[in-house]
């Protein structure tokens, strides 16, 4: 079957879709920094990789090493280092995500076009799922390897029956692009070439009642056509060209890494009613579970239009993407949560989920009336998702400054240790002016400009990011787990003396987080020993922030700064104090 392709015109929905578009940068733009869980990691690195590049620190040589192996995850890195190399670090970040934002709707809208024009419509699916849960923990490497997901699916379904050598260059740098974005999208889109390769050769072999009842009559007998050999085997052949090297590169990755897996412990129940709830697009406020449940509601139409009224697609389509769509939801449903040293899996792959549902919707024929119907609803869900997530950003923003604050009081070339206390359990909640979860790596942001080292740099210990933890200096960067990482359950939490052995130096600063909301018993240990050895040198206003400094350091002891410009005597330090 042909792909109905577009012509260029510039229309009513066109105009839509770039207003849409402008409007979904606004919430980028609600404060200095975006805070999302690895983001700040992700700024902070690609700033040590600039220093390393340019000689300028020292101390980075002597606690970070080259990651010398070509791994994934490296993409938004590179980019982000080229963009500091010319802007400041917190314009780097809002072009790093702005150019994120535009380019998933355009490359969705690309990939969606390149099916079939006439279902331009449900490009505007791309506002609700741009600003996804994966996206709001800081997995900007997966987030971009979406756009290249787009990218090549769609070149290649426009060119796979007329292959050039530059159409074909062309798939091998857009699979190089994925694979050191992230896995999870070159493998599916490996899953879904070979699917649809396979029922593309058995359909070119149709027989007279190829027909959808006479298709599944002939599976139900087991009197399955031969496929179309010499095409299968051409086919395979390019894909064996096109996904040579980087699939190689992913072998010797899996390999170096391990493949091991875990499970998040969770009910099946449970992650079937996070899937039907859209709980992989939920990005910050509790206020988008009605909306989510609403943008549920028309995906879950659009798909049930699609299976009953199959014989209006071709049986190719409809086999491959039901395919995928099963295969997802069951790898959701029971798959693990974190397998070859990577984790967070549910949210990748349910957002991957709503978008083959809206690929499977595309190569359906759908009424003008329905279009109109369906784009309407989704704008305004969009749009309405976007006024509530400002105004969640906006409260955390005012937090988020806050703890910024505390950056003036951390000087150049400093040993950092970070905690952040914040709860799991939500009868807990209450007690907290924010949800902490975002800002479990802000110390990152503290240390940006002051060529420091921060000990919560989870990408050192992981092995495939850009940069690793220096063997010389930390035997065991594993045992640097979780330093921020402190939730509101009975854990181990590791003391400062634990941290200085493994570094083999004193911890020059200890930052905390959410400290004053806490339950003391947990972290009793670390407080008496912040006592003991730091001094109270900044407190915030509304005591989010903490900041703690070596005593050896040399600082004149007699006061502390409880906010910019503002002294008060330093009075005892108890349990009872920091409540």
């Amino acid at each position: 079957m042909k792909l109905l392709r577009s012509t260029t015109s510039i229309t009513y929905e066109t105009i839509a879709f770039c207003v849409l578009l402008l409007i979904h940068l606004i919430p980028l733009f609600t404060g200095k920094f975006f805070p999302t869980s690895d983001g700040a990691a992700h700024l902070y690195n690609a700033e040590l990789m600039k220093d390393m590049l340019l000689g300028t620190s020292p101390v980075h040589v002597e606690f970070l090493e080259w990651n010398i192996y070509p791994d994934p995850n490296r993409f938004s890195h590179v980019f982000l280092t080229t963009l500091l190399l010319v802007f400041p670090d917190y314009i780097a970040e809002k072009l790093l995500l702005a150019t994120y934002v535009i380019l998933f709707a355009v490359s969705f809208r690309y990939l969606i076009r390149n099916i079939n024009y006439k279902a331009t419509f449900l490009s505007v699916f791309a506002f609700p799922l741009v600003y996804n849960l994966s996206f709001w923990y800081g997995f900007y490497n997966f987030c971009f390897s979406l756009i290249f997901f787009f990218l090549f699916v769609g070149y290649w379904l426009r060119t796979q029956y007329n292959y050039t050598l530059k159409r074909t260059i062309v798939l091998i740098f857009l699979t190089l692009c994925m694979y050191f974005s992230h896995p999870v999208s070159y493998v599916f889109s490996i899953l879904f070439l070979g699917l649809w390769i396979v029922m593309d050769a058995f359909r070119r072999n149709k027989p007279a009642d190829y027909t959808h009842t006479g298709y599944w009559k002939r599976v139900f007998l087991l009197q399955i056509p031969k496929p179309d050999w010499k095409f299968l085997f051409r086919q395979i052949g390019m894909s064996v060209l096109i996904y040579g090297v980087t699939g190689i590169l992913l072998l010797v990755y899996v390999f170096r890494i391990g493949a091991s897996a875990y499970y998040y412990p969770s009910s099946k129940l449970t992650q079937v009613f996070q899937l039907t709830q859209l709980m992989p697009l939920q990005f910050l406020a509790q206020d988008e579970t009605l909306l989510l449940g609403i943008l549920y509601h028309v995906l879950f139409c659009l798909l049930i239009v699609c299976v009953i009224r199959y014989q209006r697609m071709s049986i190719l389509h409809y086999v491959v993407l039901f395919g995928l769509l099963a295969g997802l939801a069951l790898y959701y449903i029971f798959g693990p949560d974190g397998a070859a040293g990577g984790s967070g899996m549910h949210p990748r792959i349910g957002l991957f989920f709503y978008i083959y549902v809206v690929i499977f919707a595309a190569f359906y024929a759908w009424k003008l009336s329905t279009q109109r119907i369906v784009y309407m609803l989704v704008a305004l869900i969009s749009i309405t998702l976007m006024i509530v997530r400002t105004k969640e950003l906006l409260r955390l923003q005012s937090v988020f400054d806050e703890i910024m604050t505390a950056q003036e009081h951390i000087p150049a070339h400093a040993v950092m240790l970070p905690y952040c206390f914040y709860p799991i359990d939500s009868t807990l909640e209450r007690n907290f002016p924010i949800d902490y979860y975002p800002l479990k790596h802000y110390s990152n942001y503290l240390l940006l400009g002051k060529k420091g080292i921060s000990l919560d740099n989870y990408e050192a210990r992981t092995g495939y990011f850009p940069l690793n933890w220096n063997l010389d200096k930390i035997s065991d960067p594993v045992q640097l787990n979780h330093l921020n990482d402190v939730m509101y359950e009975k854990e181990h939490v590791r003391s400062i003396e634990f941290h200085e052995e493994m570094i083999g130096q004193p911890v020059d600063y200890v930052t905390l987080v959410g400290v004053h909301a806490t339950d003391k018993s947990l972290h009793k240990d670390v407080i008496t020993e912040l006592e003991e050895e730091f001094d109270l040198i900044y407190e915030s206003d509304n005591r989010i922030v903490h900041v703690y400094k070596k005593k050896t350091l040399g600082r004149p002891i007699g006061s502390v700064i409880s906010a910019p410009g503002k002294e008060r005597p330093l009075a005892k330090r108890t349990e009872a104090t920091l409540d």
